[in-house]
This record gives structure tokens, C-alpha cells and sequence, in this order.
């Protein structure tokens, strides 16, 4: 060798060993092949493993190396005195790194790695995980001792533990100074760049986790989070408030709401101002400056949003669709509402191209619902995000749920959603991030276990290859997630990562298994999807019919054999659902707040674990699902057993067709309801004319007739000869505390009765008469309470049973009375009949039935207004019928047993209990009343007047005989203590929009009560216009005001140069600076308190006829038909009297007046208005016809009380006395 060629042919050795008693060698004998395997000239020298010192020494000398690795893996123990020999004899023999050149690195645990540390000045790193027990000394008192001598510090190039990175490695082997202190790098804020930034640094998802420490103030998670910030070991913080805050927080900040009243810390950190907000945001700033979010909350979310935008620069916000108002119970918002609500706050975030996430679809599983329906919600998810406007939609993935789903399941049932949606992305500016997490309720709360599982999760999740990781926090099972608890998960978390990278993984996505899976949902999810689009109006080529056509992959259509067919699959199929020119409106009817709302009523979503109180989504819960294989699959659906997805949909198809079907417009609801109007044939009348003693029609021929109406402020005799057909009405006030008064002023004889002290004159009066029939609502009419089983059943069909018989309800009770209401049934309500109904026959409720029974005849002994007692009729559940009667009868209680008014779910047999409540009437509560000393002197008994009024507008409407009816009618009857409506029509048309609105145009009307009665009669048994007219005050126009407003307004423009005069009336107005200002409330108080007092002016007159305006509406809006406008449809319930002849037939003290006085213009068009359709409430089906006025009180005198003895007379004689309004 020449002294020229003597540097280049030097070795560059590497020697590596362990020392002391330590055999574990490979570590340091890898990194010394790793530096000759780098091809810079190295060349690794092996000592071995339990080098003594004294050896390690002796070969440094004779081989010079240019690098020396010693380790020592035995924990820290004596490693002090091997570390000092080893330097202090290479010092002897000049070895030091000044000296010699020779760059030295050691190796061992981090207990041993951070003593040498110590021991030769370089930083003691964190040594979170080495138990105390495994750490024998003071560092800070062995950095004291070793840091004065010389040859200790600074001995070491490289000290390194089992976390020593690639980076540390190449730095030394480049011979460069490892520093700790890294290059600050600047951290991205916003999403994908922070995913981009990521993947680049660490070839890692971005991390996300949830911290918010239940506590009376925010500071534990702003600690929380400087912690985690420092700890780097996540990209984006999400913020959990507690409940007060996700509802309140708008209204806190705004002032509205006192956070002092509501407890802190209930779910979450207490949020209450937008301080608290900037602290947390504070917080973040540091370490690795992670991206701060927040749950979206349950109210005011669009203002929530901006609150949350302007304090933390969100990365993205979720906002869930179906969930967070009153389905799950986690907001206040009705579902309907939560929709637009939802749909708002969407918007508003694309408005600002905010990344998006729909927390949605994990949402139903963790109620339990099936796999398929996941996979449709997903889809929905997607498409709901791309109509909003979303660009950049996250789609998370839960993973583990339901609990007992494989991780095989899992990925099928992701990669199924994410292969429907993913051609979203190349028809539209739309990019899907993909997020997943693993499902809550599937970890264990053993925090050991719970470790595994968080790994195990993880790992399924990567093979989605997710941008976003949100990790679970493995404690979250057990406690609430700290700090700690979080740092730790990620850490867990990050490995899995790195495993998963490195994994020479099987090709799992060609599984058999699999691929059976994915393709199943698919085709489960998309015939669901079908249907949504069908449910908001679709009419593009995807069919019912043709549906499994296009049930296929791209890839498996362009098998197929003509290329026309190759355009037939999901991925077309999904973009002609969501096609806006396959909808009649213009719309995406598939995903409108509307079809969202529908589709959960007929339940094409739904889950186990899910109740709704609003019996409209009672169905949304009616279903059974079970784990097959991994997957969850439907059992069941409303009781009955299912094969698959497809059967369950066809299923409730098969319930509701009219919404999937345009060619059907009527449901086909299982709803009976026996028609209510009284029938009327030669039977009838026979019975009839037998009982008043009539043998034949020529009786009734040259006859005086007298007719009379009781009610209940004012009386009406009625007289006509048969001869002329032409009646003679006196009205005179109802005397309640004895009718002979009212009934001999009428007849012209009371001041000779009064002379005499007696009633001889009446009763001489009365034989004039041939026949002479009566009937009343005086002392309140027939009064009755209802008290049934369930308030939408056989509630129903009690309180239509005592309306159609001509009560008064004065109160209706469902379920189990309890002792009070018994009580105040007796002392409060006082009815003079009760009606108690509920069950079904065999086999319904019985239980309730003989409580209610129970109860109600042991408070009997209350009704001491009732010089009879208060009879019973019972008309529930028959399996009980012999222990009702014995229970009633045992305390001496008039019980009448009738069949059920309810007998079956959705039948209703009204007719059975009419007749037992119309004999009552005619007979106990007429002696009770005191109407006897009246009845006395009539052919007939007493029927109470609505009853009368309702036979004369059946006969009216429907004619008898050769004598034509009128044909439809709609009546109202404003009275003093009532206002009754009556219908008879002979039809029920669907709602047709006549409007100038195109897309309104388009929807079509789906009758949703097709049973409903034709004929029927009902109540308003709180609004009049004298006793009751204070009960005005509780209509939503009197409360807002706008009813003041609109007649003060009215009667300024009616009368300018009105000026309050000294009567009654002007107590209650003023003028002033121009205006009126009516005391509305206080004038109908005294109506209330002097239901005889008539109007003494003509603005008091007009005044009335407003208020009786007001009353006719209410009383319509309440009573017809009316239509609910979805996004694709008219729903119409009840009656539609708009889009059919009708005539509007008012009758009662307020038109007798009118007419009377001769005031057919003004007042009696005002009234009539409230009767009519107009625009400002246009889904009232009101009639828009003729109206007649009933001037001479005809209809329940001569046509409900003599038209049953003489109908074709009693029509002609409507005919002709009803008074057209022009």
C-alpha cells in the first residue's frame, strides 16, 4: 500500500455490540448493517452480544472505526457505572470523540437511554409509559453530578430508544448534529389542505376527536386542549357542549336567555357566551395548531353557524337530516320543521364553501335499523349535500354498529354507499372526503379490552382509505374521554396506521362474501330509493316495473348485449333520480323536506329503537331487525315477517300505494263511519205520523200546525195552516226557570195567564192546534261528557256519536280518569249524560273500562245538580259488558248498555248509541230540565234542536219523494251559547288547484279521508253570541290582535263620523286622533254577562255582524275539509265543499234579526263571508256558491219537526221562505 492510495483504501467500520450482561444484540447489530447497506463505504463490524467494556475498548484501539454502537437493554440498573467505565477508559487511551474523531451512539430502553442522557448533557426526553418502578434514579440530580466533568458530556453523537425515528438515524449517518428542536412548521387551516399537509409529513388520515369535560366552566377542556395541541397528537379538536349550550347558546349571546337558570356541564362543556368560545379557540393555538369544531346544535342552527364560522374557522360542520328535533328527543324543533331547519343551515354553509358533513346515516343504525337502509341514507345524505350546494361533502362511516356487525359487513355495506354515490362526483363540482369512525356502543367498557378494540377498528376502517380518522376514544365506554384518555386513543390510533401501511394485506375487496353482501344493499338501497323518488313525483324512466333492469353495476351492464342497455344501471339510475326535469315541479321531489317527512309516516325509514308520540310517524318504529352473518337484516315490519328489504318495501307500497301510484288519488285507509244523517223513507214517516196520531196523509190536510224551538236565550213559536203553507214566527226570551211563560207569550196569552194564576188560557190556546211538536236547547241544551279509551279512537267515535245526536259536549276524557277528573266531571262539567266508550270487542282493552266504571259510579253521589241523577251509557268493549252493568247498577246509576261504538280498529258504528242518548233526552233529562210541564201539552216528546235542525238540511239537501232537495248543503247555526255546523253533500271531490302557479299546477291531490261522513254534524260549543261570547277571546285572531284591528278598521271605514254615544255599546269604544279604539275584550265580557241586550245602534249591529264573521270562520276552518301542500302533492282531509255546488245555508237568532229588520246587504254579506273560500286561507275548502238565509227559524221547526211527519209539505215550505243573499 502507497502512501497515495493509503486514505482511499481506509475502511469506514461501524462497530456494534451489546455490553455488560446484555445478550439482546440484533437492534444495534440492524443499525450497523443499515449504515453499510447506504453505500457510503461503511462496513459493519459485529462485536456481539454481553461485550465486557475491558473487550469493546481493546477493539476500538486496534480498529479505529469511525463509528461506535453500544446498547444495553436491560433497564436502567447499573447502567451509570458501565456508561462511566466505558468513558473513563476510553479517555485513558485518548478514545474521546475530540480527541479521536470516533462518533459515538447508544442504545437501550428509555429509562437507560435518558441516564446516559443525563450523564453526558444531552435533553432527558418525556418518559410517560416506564413504570416508576422501573426507574432507579434521580436525572436531575445525575445531570448535576455529571455536569462538570469534562469527558462525560457531550460524549455521545446519537442516544436513542426504541422511539427514535428514521429522521434522528439519517441525520447522524449524514454526520449532521441531531437537534431536538425541529423547524416550526406552519400548519394548514383548512381541511383539505390539512389533509394534503398530512399525508405529504406522516403518509397518515388527518385525526379527529371529541374533548368536552362535563364541569361548572370551560377551563378543564381548554386545559384539555392546550394538552392535546402540545401533544400533537391529532389535527381537529370537536367541541362537545352541553345540552344547554347546543339549544340556547343563539339566545345566550343575544341576551334572551339567563344561563344562570340552566345547570352547567350536563353532556358537555358548559358554552354560555362568545368569550367562551374565543378561549377554547385559544386554546388551540400551540403545539401543532389543531382545527377546532363543534356540534352543529338543536336550535337557531343557521345563527349557531355563524357564532361557531367567526370563532373557530371551522374545518367543516356537521348537520344531521332525520335527527337532533322530536324523534330522538335531542332538540325542540317538530320533525317537519327540523327539515327546513336543517336544510337552511346547509345552505348557509355552502354559501361560504364550507366542507360539509351529514351526520346522519350512523344516526339510524345505532337504533338498530338494517344495513340496507344505512346504505340508502347514505345516498340520500350524499344527494341532500349536493342540492344544498355542498362541494365538499364529508361522508363519515360508522363502523361496529349495530353492536355484533362484522368488520367483513362493514366494509360492504360503506363500499356500497360509497359506489352509489361516487358518480356524483364526476357529473358535478362535488368531492367526497371520506371520514370514518368506530361505533360507541360496540366498546367494552374494560379499558384493557377497549384497547384492542379501538386497534382492531381502526384497522377495518383503513381498507376505505379514509382522509379522516375520527377516533373513539377507548375510555369513552367507561368515563368521559380526557386528555390523557384522547392523546393516548390517537397513539393507538397512529400505530395501526403505520401497520396497516406497511401490511402485505389480501385482496379482500374480491372476497366472495363480500361482493355478495355489496350487492344485496345495493340493490336493497336503491329499490328504497325508488321509492323516495317516486314518493316526491318522480316520472323518469326508472319504473316499478322496469326497476331490475337497472338494478346493476356499470361494469355488469356493459355485458349485456345491445348497447341501449348498457345505460341501465345504478349509476344512471341515480342520476335520473335526482334529475329536477323528472319531476313534475322542477324539483328533486326525491330529497324535499316534504317526501323526507312522508317517507318516515309510511316507513320507508325506520328503526327498532325509535318512538314517536305524533301518531303520523307512529309507524317509523314498527320493525324488527337480527344480526345474520355480521349484517343486520330486517325480521319484521309492523308485525309481519320479512324476508328482505325489497318484501318490506313492497309491503308498505302495498299499505299506501296512492303515494307511489299517480294513477291512484284516494286512500284506501281502513276507516268505517255509518252515516250519520237520519234516514228518512215511508217506514220512517209511518212511524212518525203513528206516533203523533196521524192515520193517514188526508189528516193533515186544512190543519193548524204549531212548531217550537226553546233555545236557549230566545224562543220560536211557529204557526201555519197545511191550507196556505205559510207560517207565522213570534220571538220572545226563553224563560229557563219555567217554558209555559215563554210558550204563552208567544201565543198571546200570558198576561191573561198571569191574571188568572193559571194556565187554563195556554191550555185553551193549545187545542187550536192539531199537531203541536217541540223541541229545545234551553238551560244549555243537551249536555254530555265522553270518557273513552284513546282520544283518536274510540274517543273519536263517542264524541261524533253525541254531537250527531244533537249534544252539547261539554268535555271529553281518555285513557284512566283519575280521581279528580272523576270529581270534576260531577262538580265542574255537570253533564246531564255520559257516554263511555273504548276497547274493542274481543279481546280489547278491559282494564281501563272497568276503572273508568269504578270510579265515575262511586263520584255519582257529586252530581247534585241533577234531581235525577246522570244516567250512563255505556258503548265500549262487550267482553265486559255484564261487570259494567253491575258496577253502575250496584250505586243505583241509570246504566244503558249499547254495542260497541268501536268495535274493530277503525270501524265506527255511531248509529248504535244515537238512539239510546235521543231516548234519554225525551225522557230523564226533559223531567230534569222541567221541559215536562211543557211536553204535557204536545203531540210529541221533546228532541233536543240541533237534532231538529239536522233533520230539516237532510231533507233540504236530499228532497223527498217527487220534491226535489236543494242538493249539496253546508249550514251553520250561530246561537247564543253554540255555533252548530251541518253538512249533507252527496260527494267528495278532489282538491283541484285553480290557481295561476305552475308548479302547483303540476301536484296532484291525494284524498287521505275517503270515509269520511258525508252527512255529519258538529259543535262549536264555545262560541256564541251572547252566552258564550267570551270565549272569542281564545281564537288565535282575537290574541294576535289582528281581529281588534280588522274591526275597528271596518267599522272606521263603514261609519267615519262615528262618535261613542251615552248607550251601552259606547262604554267600550273611544275616538281618538282619528281612530277607534274598541275594547274588545270587556264588550264580549258583557255579551257574556246580557245575552238578551240587542244591539241599540247600527254600529253596534255591524259590530256584531263582524264578531258573528269571526265565528263562522273559526267554526269552518275547524269543520271542513282542508288540504296539506307537500312539495308534490295536495293532501285533502275531510270534506271538500270548494270544487262542488254547494249552498251555504245560515241560520240562527243573529240571520232572523238580520232579516227581520230588513238587512240583507251589508251585514249579512259580512257574515257570510266567514263561511266563504278566500285566498288569505286558501286550504280551507270552503264553498264558493249561493247562500240562503234561513229568516224565519223554517229549517228546525217546520222542516226538522214537522218535515218528519209531512216532507214534501215542509220542503216546499223551505223553498219557498229561504231568502237568497245577492
Amino acid at each position: 500500500m502507497t502512501a497515495d492510495n493509503k486514505t482511499e483504501d481506509k475502511k469506514r467500520r461501524v462497530l456494534a455490540g451489546s455490553i455488560g450482561d446484555c445478550v439482546h444484540s440484533l437492534g444495534v447489530e440492524s443499525f450497523a448493517e443499515w449504515m453499510e447497506d447506504r453505500g457510503e463505504g461503511f462496513l459493519a463490524v459485529k462485536l456481539g452480544p454481553a461485550v465486557p467494556i475491558e473487550d469493546v475498548i481493546n477493539k476500538i484501539r486496534e480498529s479505529r472505526p469511525e463509528i461506535v454502537a453500544i446498547s444495553m437493554r436491560l433497564g436502567d440498573l447499573h447502567v451509570d457505572k458501565l456508561i462511566s467505565e466505558f468513558i473513563e477508559k476510553a479517555a485513558r487511551y485518548h478514545l474521546l470523540p475530540r480527541e479521536s474523531g470516533i462518533r459515538y451512539s447508544f442504545g437501550g430502553l428509555r429509562p437507560a437511554a435518558n441516564l446516559v442522557r443525563a450523564m453526558t448533557g444531552l435533553p432527558i426526553q418525556e418518559d410517560k409509559f416506564s413504570p416508576p418502578a422501573d426507574r432507579h434514579y434521580d436525572l436531575d440530580e445525575i445531570a448535576e453530578n455529571y455536569g462538570d466533568i469534562d469527558a462525560f458530556q457531550g460524549f455521545f453523537d446519537l442516544v436513542v430508544d426504541d422511539f427514535v425515528t428514521m429522521e434522528d438515524l439519517e441525520a447522524f449517518a449524514r454526520g449532521s448534529v441531531v437537534v431536538n428542536d425541529k423547524v416550526e412548521t406552519v400548519w394548514a387551516g383548512t381541511l383539505l389542505e390539512r389533509i394534503q399537509q398530512v399525508r405529504e409529513k406522516e403518509n397518515r388520515p388527518i385525526i379527529r376527536a371529541h374533548i368536552g369535560i362535563a364541569a361548572d366552566s370551560i377551563e378543564p377542556t381548554v386545559a384539555g386542549i392546550e394538552k392535546l395541541a402540545d401533544a400533537q397528537c391529532m389535527e381537529i379538536v370537536s367541541l362537545a357542549p352541553d345540552q344547554p349550550a347546543q339549544e340556547y347558546l343563539a339566545k345566550f349571546v343575544r341576551g334572551e336567555e339567563d344561563p344562570e337558570k340552566y345547570l352547567k356541564g350536563q353532556g358537555g362543556v358548559p358554552i354560555r357566551s362568545k368569550h367562551d368560545l374565543e378561549r377554547l379557540k385559544q386554546a388551540t393555538m400551540r403545539g401543532n395548531y389543531p382545527m377546532t369544531r363543534i356540534y352543529s346544535g338543536t336550535d337557531e342552527l343557521v345563527e349557531l353557524a355563524k357564532l361557531y364560522e367567526g370563532a373557530f374557522r371551522m374545518p367543516f360542520p356537521a348537520v344531521p337530516i332525520f335527527f337532533y328535533n322530536e324523534m330522538d328527543g335531542r332538540g325542540p324543533i317538530s320533525i317537519r320543521d327540523s327539515f327546513d331547519e336543517h336544510f337552511d343551515v346547509m345552505r348557509w354553509w355552502a354559501s361560504i364553501d364550507k366542507p360539509l358533513e351529514i351526520n346522519d346515516p350512523h344516526q339510524w343504525q345505532l337504533r338498530n335499523s338494517t344495513d340496507d337502509l344505512l346504505v340508502a341514507d347514505h345516498v340520500i345524505a350524499g344527494v341532500v349535500a349536493l342540492k344544498m350546494g355542498i362541494r365538499k361533502y364529508v361522508m363519515q362511516m360508522m363502523y361496529d354498529l349495530p353492536p355484533g356487525t362484522s368488520g367483513l359487513n362493514d366494509l360492504a355495506k360503506f363500499r356500497a354507499a360509497y359506489e352509489l354515490l361516487e358518480p356524483l362526483t364526476g357529473a358535478f363540482d362535488f368531492t367526497i372526503i371520506k371520514e370514518t369512525r368506530g361505533g360507541l356502543s360496540d366498546f367494552p367498557p374494560n379499558l384493557d379490552k377497549a384497547k384492542g378494540h379501538l386497534a382492531i377498528s381502526t384497522y377495518w376502517q383503513m381498507y376505505m382509505e379514509p382522509d379522516i380518522v375520527h377516533v373513539v376514544s377507548f375510555s369513552e365506554a367507561h368515563h368521559e374521554a380526557k386528555a390523557e384518555d384522547v392523546i393516548e386513543s390517537c397513539d393507538i390510533v397512529k400505530q395501526v396506521f403505520e401497520d396497516f401501511s406497511r401490511d402485505d394485506k389480501p385482496d379482500i375487496w374480491h372476497d366472495p362474501r363480500l361482493l355478495g353482501r355489496k350487492r344485496r344493499l345495493k340493490l336493497g338501497a336503491m329499490y328504497n330509493l325508488l321509492h323516495f323518488a317516486l314518493l316526491g313525483g318522480y316520472e323518469g324512466p326508472v319504473t316499478l316495473d322496469n326497476f331490475f333492469a337497472w338494478a346493476v353495476s356499470p361494469e355488469d351492464a356493459q355485458k349485456r348485449d345491445h348497447p341501449r342497455e348498457w345505460k341501465r344501471n345504478y349509476e344512471t339510475m341515480l342520476l335520473s333520480f335526482i334529475d329536477e326535469s323528472n319531476y313534475p315541479s322542477g324539483h328533486c321531489g326525491m330529497i324535499s323536506a316534504d317526501t323526507l317527512d312522508l317517507a318516515l309516516q309510511v316507513g320507508l325509514f325506520q328503526a327498532p329503537q325509535i318512538t314517536v308520540l305524533d301518531k303520523r310517524y307512529e309507524v317509523v318504529g314498527k320493525c324488527r331487525t337480527k344480526i345474520v352473518d355480521g349484517g343486520c337484516v330486517i325480521d319484521e315490519f309492523d308485525g309481519v315477517k320479512v324476508a328482505d328489504e325489497i318484501e318490506r318495501v313492497d309491503l308498505l307500497r302495498q299499505r299506501s300505494p296512492w303515494f307511489f301510484d299517480k294513477t291512484i288519488s284516494r286512500a284506501d285507509e281502513d276507516l268505517y263511519i255509518t252515516e250519520t244523517a237520519e234516514a228518512m223513507d215511508e217506514e220512517v214517516l209511518a212511524r212518525a205520523r203513528r206516533q203523533v196520531g196521524v192515520r193517514s196523509p188526508s189528516e193533515l190536510e186544512n190543519k193548524r200546525v204549531l212548531v217550537v224551538d226553546f233555545g236557549s236565550t230566545f224562543s220560536k213559536i211557529g204557526i201555519f195552516d197545511t191550507a196556505t203553507e205559510e207560517l207565522h214566527l213570534q220571538y220572545v226570551p226563553t224563560i229557563v226557570e219555567d217554558l209555559r211563560i215563554s210558550l204563552a207569550q208567544g201565543l198571546g196569552v200570558l198576561e191573561e195567564c198571569q191574571w188568572r194564576n193559571d194556565w187554563a188560557p195556554l191550555a185553551r190556546e193549545m187545542e187550536k192546534f192539531y199537531l203541536k211538536l217541540p223541541c229545545s236547547s234551553a238551560k244549555g241544551g243537551l249536555k254530555m261528557v265522553t270518557v273513552s279509551m284513546v282520544k283518536e279512537e274510540s274517543g273519536f267515535a263517542a264524541d261524533l256519536a253525541a254531537l250527531t245526536a244533537g249534544a252539547k259536549l261539554l268535555n271529553s276524557y281518555d285513557s284512566a280518569l283519575t280521581e279528580a277528573q272523576a270529581q270534576a266531571i260531577y262538580e265542574q262539567d255537570q253533564p246531564e249524560i255520559i257516554l263511555q266508550a273504548g276497547g274493542v270487542d274481543y279481546g280489547g282493552d278491559t282494564e281501563t273500562q272497568l276503572h273508568n266504571a269504578h270510579l265515575l259510579a262511586r263520584n255519582a253521589r257529586r252530581a247534585t245538580y241533577a234531581r235525577y241523577g246522570v244516567p250512563v251509557i255505556y258503548a265500549g268493549n262487550q267482553d265486559v259488558r255484564d261487570e259494567i252493568e253491575a258496577i253502575y247498577r250496584a250505586e243505583g246509576i241509570d246504566i244503558r248498555l249499547t254495542p260497541n261504538v268501536m268495535p274493530e280498529i277503525n270501524h265506527f258504528r255511531i248509529e248504535v248509541v244515537n238512539e239510546a242518548i235521543r231516548d234519554l233526552f225525551q225522557t230523564i233529562i226533559i223531567r230534569g230540565k222541567g221541559f215536562d210541564v211543557v211536553e204535557e201539552y204536545m203531540s210529541a216528546p221533546f228532541i233536543p234542536t240541533p237534532r231538529a235542525a239536522f233533520r230539516g238540511i237532510n231533507l233540504l239537501a236530499k228532497g223527498y219523494g217527487d220534491e226535489p232537495g236543494l242538493g249539496n248543503i253546508m249550514a251553520l247555526d250561530i246561537g247564543g251559547a253554540t255555533t252548530d255546523f251541518y253538512s249533507n253533500v252527496s260527494d267528495n271531490p278532489l282538491y283541484d288547484y285553480h290557481g295561476d302557479d305552475p308548479l302547483r299546477k303540476v301536484k296532484r291531490t291525494i284524498l287521505k279521508t275517503p270515509n269520511t261522513p258525508l252527512a255529519y254534524r258538529r259543535v262549536e260549543g264555545k262560541y256564541g253570541l251572547a252566552y258564550d261570547a267570551e270565549n272569542i277571546k281564545e281564537l288565535e285572531r282575537f290574541r294576535s290582535g289582528a281581529m281588534k284591528r280588522d274591526l275597528e278598521t271596518f267599522l272606521l271605514d263603514e261609519y267615519p263620523e262615528f262618535r261613542p254615544g251615552d248607550d251601552a255599546f259606547g262604554d267600550f269604544v273611544r275616538r281618538l286622533d282619528g281612530r277607534l279604539d274598541l275594547d274588545l275584550g270587556r264588550y264580549l265580557d258583557w255579551l257574556s254577562a246580557n245575552p238578551h241586550a240587542l244591539p241599540t245602534r247600527d254600529e253596534e249591529n255591524a259590530v256584531r255582524s263582524f264578531l258573528a264573521k269571526e265565528i263562522m270562520a273559526a267554526t269552518t276552518g275547524r269543520n271542513l275539509g282542508y288540504v296539506k301542500e307537500t312539495d308534490t302533492y295536495f293532501l285533502q282531509y275531510g270534506v271538500n265543499f270548494l270544487n262542488q255546488p254547494c249552498t251555504t245555508l245560515l241560520i240562527g237568532g243573529t240571520i232572523y234579526h238580520k232579516c227581520k229588520e230588513g238587512q240583507f246587504g251589508r251585514d249579512l254579506r259580512l257574515i257570510a263571508a266567514g263561511t266563504q273560500y278566500h285566498e288569505e286561507e286558501s286550504w280551507i275548502l270552503r264553498p264558493q256558491g249561493k247562500v240562503l238565509l234561513d229568516a224565519a227559524y223554517m229549517v228546525s221547526t217546520v222542516g226538522g219537526l214537522y218535515g218528519y211527519i209531512d216532507p214534501r209539505r215542509a220542503l216546499r215550505m223551505m223553498k219557498r221562505n229561504l231568502v237568497p243573499l245577492e
